[in-house]
């Protein structure tokens, strides 16, 4: 099989989503190298926190930055559920949900929302929102197809897990990409 690396080609509109995606898994591949972790580490606890400005005064939330590289220290040697893989499908789904938004938001879910490929993007946007599980309100069945790459989203997909199971977290680019395509 080619695994040539190449960058997934998207539209404009898609260009922030992809463009903080990257920036976080770069974010968290940095916290997997053995000497990024030494010198976090090596920072005085009363130093080692990650400030977020709150709008309130006096308020900033204060993450502690060691916790998280201890954890993912632990979770490199042992955890049998890895932060690192949670934390990632939590991202995939929030990136998904917001890459949704912004499809619905330009007028294109409306004009595809026939295609299959819209479909499967609407039912893996769905799941990540109802805990990364398939889910489908009050239905027996599916009215449109919803199927990408040869990848068919039925009803015997409820309740299973959606980012991980069905949908990789690298299909994310290229899905986009495929939706790019629609004219």
């Amino acid at each position: 099989m080619d695994n040539t690396m190449r960058p997934v080609i998207i539209n404009k509109i898609f260009d922030e989503v992809l463009g903080v995606y990257t920036l976080i898994h770069l974010g968290f591949a940095g916290l997997h190298i053995p000497l990024v972790q030494d010198a976090l580490l090596s920072i005085p606890d009363d130093r080692a926190m990650l400030s977020i400005k709150s709008s309130f005064p006096k308020e900033d939330l204060n993450l502690p930055i060691k916790n998280i590289v201890n954890k993912i220290k632990f979770d490199q040697q042992q955890s049998p559920q890895p932060l690192t893989k949670v934390s990632f499908a939590t991202l995939a789904c929030i990136f998904i949900i917001y890459a949704y938004n912004i499809f619905e938001e330009n007028g294109l879910l409306k004009k595809f929302w026939n295609e299959p490929i819209v479909q499967f993007f609407c039912h893996i946007r769905n799941g990540c929102a109802h805990n990364n599980k398939f889910y489908l309100k009050g239905k027996n069945t599916l009215v449109l197809k919803a199927e990408w790459k040869g990848k068919i989203i039925n009803t015997s997909l409820v309740g299973k897990t959606v980012i991980n199971d069905f949908f990789k977290e690298g299909d994310f680019g290229h899905l986009l990409e495929d939706l790019s395509k629609l004219k």
